[in-house]
C-alpha cells in the first residue's frame, strides 16, 4: 500500500504535520520498524524522523519497544484518529472560549467609547456573500426579516439556513418571505414547510417572478443580489445601512406584499 497526498492530507488536517502523518502511515501500513527504516520508507531525514517520532509517542501515537535497536509500532487506525479528533474538539473548545473572551473584552471597549455610527455601502464578494450577507445578518436579527427571493434560490438556502430561520422564529422574529408561485407539481421542499408552521413566519406568491431579490433585517439595513439570476453562491451583495436605501426597499417589499397571495400548506 502506498502513500496517498490524499492519506497525509486529511491526518494534517486532523492535526499531524505532513512527516508526522508519514511517519504514522508507514507504521501503519509496515508494523514495527526501527527508526532508521520509518525513515527511509517515509522519505525524511533521519534528524528529522527522531524529533518526530518522539512527538507521535507523545501524541499517544506510536509506542517504542525497547529492543537493539528500538523498535516503534504505531497503534491502531481507529484508536490513532480517535485520539486525533478528540485533540481537535479540545482544542476547538479552547479557540471558542478564548474568541467569545475576545468579543467581550472588545464589546466592553466599545461601550467605552460611543462614536457616531457612519452609515455604510458595502459591496459583498461573490465567494463571501451568502455567508457573510444571508447566514451572519439572519443570526443577529431581533425583530424582523423581509425577505424577496425565488423558489430555487431558497431552496438552494435551506441546508445552511434552516436552524438559523428556526432559532429566529423561536426568538420571536417576524419573518416574511415574497417568491414566485410554485408551477404545477413543483412542491416547496420540506424545510421550507416545517419553517410554516411557525405563527409569525409567512410566505407568499407574487403573482410573477420577482426581479428585485433581497432582504431587509429590523427596518435597519438591506442586502440586495447584485446578479438575482445565479445560485446562491455566485452573486455579489450590496449592503447598506443608509435610511433612504432601507426605506426604498422596504417600500417596495410592502407594495409586492399587498399584491402577492398567501402560500398555503
Amino acid at each position: 500500500m502506498l502513500l496517498t497526498e490524499e492519506d497525509i492530507s486529511i491526518l494534517n488536517k486532523a492535526g499531524l504535520t505532513p512527516l508526522q502523518s508519514k511517519m504514522y502511515l508507514v507504521l501503519v501500513m509496515s508494523g514495527k520498524q526501527s527508526i532508521k527504516s520509518v525513515a527511509k520508507m517515509a522519505n525524511v531525514d533521519r534528524s528529522n524522523a527522531y524529533k518526530e517520532i518522539q512527538r507521535l509517542e507523545e501524541m499517544s501515537l506510536v509506542k517504542r519497544i525497547i529492543d537493539s535497536p528500538n523498535l516503534y509500532e504505531a497503534v491502531s487506525p481507529k484508536e490513532g484518529i480517535l485520539l486525533l479528533l478528540n485533540g481537535k474538539e479540545e482544542e476547538y473548545r479552547n479557540t471558542k472560549k478564548q474568541a467569545n473572551d475576545l468579543l467581550k473584552r472588545l464589546s466592553y471597549r466599545n461601550k467605552e467609547k460611543v462614536v457616531e455610527k457612519k452609515r455604510e455601502f458595502v459591496l459583498v464578494p461573490k465567494r463571501n456573500a451568502f455567508m457573510k450577507s444571508a447566514m451572519i445578518n439572519m443570526s443577529s436579527v431581533k425583530k424582523s426579516n423581509d425577505t424577496i427571493t425565488n423558489l430555487k434560490r431558497f431552496s438552494q438556502a435551506m441546508p445552511y439556513t434552516f436552524e438559523i430561520h428556526k432559532a429566529a422564529l423561536e426568538r420571536g422574529v417576524k419573518t416574511r418571505v415574497i417568491m414566485e408561485k410554485p408551477k404545477g407539481e413543483q412542491s416547496l421542499p420540506e424545510a421550507i414547510r416545517n419553517l410554516m408552521n411557525y405563527p409569525n413566519f409567512e410566505i407568499r406568491a407574487a403573482s410573477k417572478p420577482p426581479v428585485t431579490l433581497g432582504a431587509c433585517f429590523d427596518n435597519a439595513s438591506v442586502g440586495i443580489l447584485v446578479d438575482p439570476t445565479s445560485s446562491i453562491k455566485e452573486s455579489a451583495v450590496f449592503e447598506t445601512d443608509h435610511p433612504s436605501f432601507v426605506e426604498l426597499f422596504c417600500n417596495h417589499f410592502e407594495t409586492l406584499w399587498e399584491s402577492s397571495e398567501n402560500i398555503k400548506l
